[in-house]
Parts: C-alpha cells; structure tokens; sequence
C-alpha cells in the first residue's frame, strides 16, 4: 500500500526520520518498505497485519512504539440530534453471520463540491482518485482507519429500509461504471425494499449514486464476513480497496471509530448536520482477548532476558494493557485491532521484533549429534534397485489394485482376496495378492514400444487371512524372451548375481511344490518354474508364465518371472565381505557317477555332495548327463567331478577316500544308485 509521508507525520508532534531512514526501521521491525519519492512510500502490509495496518492510524501506532512516541489521536464527531423523519428508517440483517456489525447515519445539509486540494494531495498520494467532497472524504477515512465506508443517497432508494441478505436468483445490478452483474444466492447484497443498491463489501450500484443534485446522504459503515466478500470477487473478478480489507478481516469496533470521524470531518469541512445514528446491528458485541503472558518463557524460548520493564513498555506502546503483573504470570488484553495476536507466542514475537532481533547474539548450540538408525530395508531396496538397472532391468511402479477379472484369469480365491470398501472403480476392486499380475500387464503394454523387455517392481502385496489383512513387501522381475530356455537361464543368471552382490552365498534352485493351499500355482508353467531357496529356506520362485494367461495377455514371446519376499531377501542380505586366502596345497579331483530319476535336478545332486563333503570339498562340477541302453528307462547318469583341497596342508589319499565314501552314503539315501 502506497502512504503518504506528510499524511504519516500528521500523526506526530516530532519530526519522523526522513523516507529513507523510515523505510529502513520499517523493514527492519515489521514490512519491507520502499522509498517511492520524497512523499510517498510503497509498504508491504502482510495479510495477518491487513486488519490494522491497511490505514495511516495502525502504521503511526506501529511507528510510535517502534521510536517509543505517542500518536496522536483522531478528532470525532460527538453532537447528535435525531430527527423525526428518520425514525422509520429501518435495517434488516438477514445473517449475523454474513454481517456481524452493520450501521447507518444521516448526514443533511449536503452540496456537492470538489474536495479541499490537501484532501485531494493525500488521496492521489495514497493512489486513490478524487471524486467529489463526499465520496473523497469516505475514502479518506478508509485509508485513516482502516474501515470501508460506502455512501448511499436516501432519496432514491425504494422504502425506507435497507436490507442486508443474499441475492435471490434472477436479480441483477448496475454498477456506477454502468456494468451489469448478474447475481445468485451465494452474493451478498445491501438492498432497499425493491432490489439490490451494492455487491456488500465491494462496489456499489448505480441506483443510489452520488450526484451534484444530492442534498443529502446516508453513511453505511458495517463489518461483512471475509468469505462472503471473496465470494463476490471471485466470481467476478472485482477487487476494490474495500474488498481488499474486508476479506482480511476487519475490527468490529471500526464501525463506530469511521462513522464518527467522518461526522466530525464532513461537519468541521463542509458544515454538513449529521444526524444521531439510525441503527447499529451489533448482536454479538466483540469480546477482547486475555492471554497469559510469562517473561521467564521469553527468556527460555528467546534465549535471550529482556527485563520486565523494557516487556511492559514494549506492550503498552503496541496497545496492549497488563491487567494483572505477578511475579511471573501476566495477564495481557489483547487491542481489538490486533486480530493476529492470539497465543503467547505472538505476544513473545511482538516484544523481540520491537525490542531488536539484531541484539540476539547468535550462539552455536550444543549437542549430541546422534545419527539416526539405518532403515536396513530402504537400505537395501536401493541397492537391489541399483544392481538391477545394472543388469539391464527397467523399474516401473504399478498400481495396487486388480479388478475381478484379473483375480478370476490368476485362479485367485476370492475369500483370499482384500477387497477396497470404496474402490474408484471396477478395475481396483481388490489389493494385490502378487506383483506379477500388474508386472504382466505392463510387461504387454510396453512391448508395444520396446523390442528388449526387462521389468521389475518393489512394493507391497496383500493377502486375506480370515479376519485380518496380511501386508508384505515383494520383489519381482519379468523378462520377454523369443526362446523360454535360453530366457529362463538368463533371468536366473540375473538372480544369482543379485544373491552374489548381496553377499548371499548359499542361494540354490529346488523342484517346485505346489502345496494345495498355494493358488499361485496357476501362475506358472507347470514344467518350468523352481523354487528359490538359501539353505533350506525358501524364498520365491522363477519360472516361465504359463502358456495360457501369456495368450489371454497377447505377449508371443516367453515370459520368463520370479518373486521373492523382499523381507527375507534383506534379512539374509549383508554387507560383509568374507575374505579367504588361495590355497597353495594341491587338488585332488574324484569322478561320481550318480543315476537318479529324470526329474531330478542337477542342483539338488550337487547341494547334497556338497553338504557331505564338508569344508574340503573345494567345488562340485556336472562333467555329463547321460541317458542310453546302460541306464534304466526313466532314469538319467550324472557324471560329477568332485574337488578335494585344504588350506594348510596337502590330503592324503586315505582322506580323501574316506571323504568320498561320506559322499556316496549321503547320495544313496536318498535313493540314488552312486558308481564310482
């Protein structure tokens, strides 16, 4: 807002600081502030300071505490005589809610004049226009105060009553610039008997405007809610000075404090009579705060002790009174005006910004720095993202949901399902059970586009288990691969490498068994899919999708997948690198045949000899997979070539037996035929 300097300096006996040095203190204590000229100064009024500090009156007091001055008060109007013929004016609120506070005064004795040039001077300083004596004085009392005026001529409303309500649907009104609006019930008019006079708070009509003809005049100050205000400029688009006050919040006890200065100025000015009020709707008259105050918390919160003296001085400058001093309570009453000042944390700031945010010595503070817990699964979900994209993967973040189809084509039981009490629609009825299902769909949608597809998504999945809902984290990846075989390898290279990086040393593959309450078996090839185990533990799946769901989603190639429970994979995760030295000693190799079942797997064989063998089996490596004449029908030879080594010293040839012996007891319990 633009103020006048000279306009300010009327409030004070002593000479104010030039602009320049005003503008500084200003800044410093309260609003950025720039020197526009050597007469007019540009001040940021924030809007929790807009109830007050939106009129010369709330900045000279700002002013005044902040050099310690007094300001000097307003003159007002306080002769009266009411006059019959108003006695039947009458005034209607249809909504204290709306309008809190609304009154009116006549003012006779009226010719319409151009105003007095300082008048017209603080205006066009203050960047308002002059209009005529009437309405010029209105808006200077406006900008002294802070409380919009609006001045209606009586003599050309309908009745003799001015009605504050809603506007009722159809209704329309001219502005004085002859533009039309029209209105519906969420406006909030003034209005005679007839129809609306003024958009309430904002900008009158053309009905009741002032002209040289005008003899006399009624005043309406009144106190309209902030939301029926912004109601109105919304809509339209009309921002006036008015309005700019009335949507921050006025003080209810502005209403009589502008219509008696303006009495009184119109009366000293231009002789005019004004008459006692008609009325003054005030149902709920404002009740000041009272706030408990206490100096030892400024001290504790600040850091900082300012002496009761200079708190008590502080307040009383900026309007407050002490009503009650203790010891180390205070009662404060808050000033009608100081509409932001509710807690006694604000009374805390409004002594350190007066007293000098500038005398706070600064101090470095002391304490423990104590860094937080490492969250070990976000730990480790950005390092298996991280070695994933490595390996070529692309993650993608799919929705939480399925719809009922989809929950039919996976074969998921429904009573095994979370289902959302208030889904945004069909398609996310229920949680997911599993990620592959959304991880398929994006895994077709993206063929589209891409030629090589390797997808993988962390998040969490959902499961019902009678009463209560059962939420884990899971990981999964998805490729697309022209050859299943070749695809299925691939991805399971991915996986090793994943357990390798992740320090998990004993990660092997098993046969999958389905159980009869596992309904993800329908997920999966039949043939071709594996359990992922580390130790005897485990902890997902890979395989290839089965034929019918990649048919039902329209992807030709082989969908190859895994899921792992996150969970278990980060608890088994470390980042400790166990370092061996190479042995000098020699190896000693030995040749297994075993003859097993064909669908044994080859790492089943293996993890068994490796376990018998103990720590000096070195390596156990598949040299042949044999089938023919010498080996019975259903069955397959596999030739494996076991390594024999110790880190301190060379292995006799009898240990070395006895280890293999070990070896071969272990393989043909689980019925196996073993030659040697």
């Amino acid at each position: 807002m633009k103020f006048s300097y000279s306009w300010l300096q009327s409030f004070f006996v002593k000479k104010l600081p030039s602009p320049g040095k005003l503008a500084e203190l200003l800044t410093e204590k309260i609003f950025e502030t720039e020197v526009l000229s050597k007469e007019i100064l540009e001040v940021d009024v924030l809007p929790n300071r807009a109830a007050e500090c939106l009129s010369y009156q709330g900045l000279a007091r700002e002013v005044g505490a902040i050099l310690g001055w007094k300001v000097k008060k307003l003159d007002f109007w306080r002769k009266g005589k009411r006059k019959k013929q108003e006695e039947n004016w009458k005034v209607e609120v249809e909504s204290g809610k709306d309008c809190p506070r609304y009154s009116l005064r006549f003012i006779e004795g009226i010719k319409i004049q151009p105003s007095l040039p300082w008048i017209k001077k603080r205006l066009e300083n203050s960047g308002l226009r002059p209009i005529n004596n009437v309405v010029d004085l209105a808006n200077y009392v406006m900008l002294e105060t802070g409380q919009p005026l609006h001045v209606f001529d009586p003599d050309k409303l309908e009745g003799r009553k001015i009605i504050v309500r809603r506007a009722k649907g159809g209704e329309r009104m001219t502005s004085l610039e002859g533009k039309t609006y029209p209105l519906d019930k969420e406006i909030l008019v003034v209005a005679d008997e007839k129809q609306p006079v003024a958009l309430a708070g904002i900008k009158g009509g053309k009905k009741a405007e002032i002209t040289s003809a005008t003899q006399r005049v009624v005043v309406e100050a009144a106190n309209f809610s902030r939301a029926s205000v912004r109601r109105v400029w919304k809509k339209f688009g009309l921002r006036t000075d008015a309005s700019w006050r009335f949507e921050n919040g006025l003080d209810l006890n502005l209403v009589k404090t502008a219509q008696d200065r303006l009495a009184y100025l119109m009366s000293s000015l231009y002789g005019a009579k004004p008459v006692a009020e008609i009325t003054d709707f005030y149902p709920v008259p404002a009740v000041r705060r009272t706030i408990s105050f206490s100096p030892e918390f400024l001290e504790k919160l600040v850091g900082i002790k300012i002496s009761q003296t200079q708190i008590s001085s502080i307040l009383q400058r900026l309007g407050f009174k002490i009503s009650k001093r203790g010891t180390k309570q205070w009662r404060v009453i808050v000033p009608s005006w100081r509409l932001d000042v509710t807690h006694q944390a604000d009374l805390i700031e409004e002594v350190v910004r007066i007293y000098g945010y500038d005398k706070i010595p600064a101090q470095t503070s002391i304490a423990n720095l104590i860094p937080p817990a490492r969250n070990w699964n976000r730990y480790w979900e950005r390092k298996i993202k991280t070695l994933l994209v490595r390996s070529g993967f692309n993650e993608v973040y799919n929705y939480s949901f399925i719809d009922e189809r989809q929950r039919k084509l996976f074969g998921y039981p429904s009573e095994k399902m979370v289902e959302v009490a208030n889904p945004v629609s069909k398609r996310q009825r229920y949680l997911r059970p599993h990620l592959l299902l959304n991880l398929l769909k994006a895994a077709g949608e993206n063929r589209k586009y891409h030629e090589e597809i390797k997808l993988f998504e962390i998040g969490e999945v959902f499961l019902q288990e009678k009463d209560q809902c059962l939420e884990r984290t899971s990981l999964a990846g998805i490729l697309l691969a022209p050859d299943g075989e070749k695809g299925f390898f691939q991805l399971k290279g991915a996986v090793e490498c994943l357990a390798e990086s992740l320090m998990i040393s004993d990660l092997w593959w098993d046969d999958y068994q389905a159980t009869p309450e596992d309904f993800s078996a329908q997920i999966w090839h039949p043939a071709r899919v594996a359990e992922i185990k580390v130790g005897d533990q485990e902890i997902g799946f890979l395989g290839e999708i089965h034929p019918l769901l990649e048919e039902e989603v329209k992807i030709p190639e082989a969908v190859i997948a895994f899921e792992i429970n996150f969970s278990d994979l980060a608890k088994l995760a470390s980042e400790e690198q166990e370092y061996r030295p190479i042995s000098s000693q020699p190896i000693a190799k030995r040749d297994l045949s075993v003859i097993v079942p064909l669908a044994t797997s080859v790492e089943k064989v293996i993890r068994k000899a490796h376990q018998a063998g103990g720590i000096l089996v070195r390596d156990v490596d598949l040299v042949e997979v044999y089938q023919g004449a010498s080996v019975a029908r259903g069955k397959k030879s596999l030739t494996l070539r076991i390594y024999f080594q110790a880190l301190d010293r060379t292995l006799k040839t009898a240990e070395i037996e006895r280890m293999q012996r070990k070896i071969i007891i272990s393989l043909r319990k689980n019925g196996w035929m073993v030659r040697s």
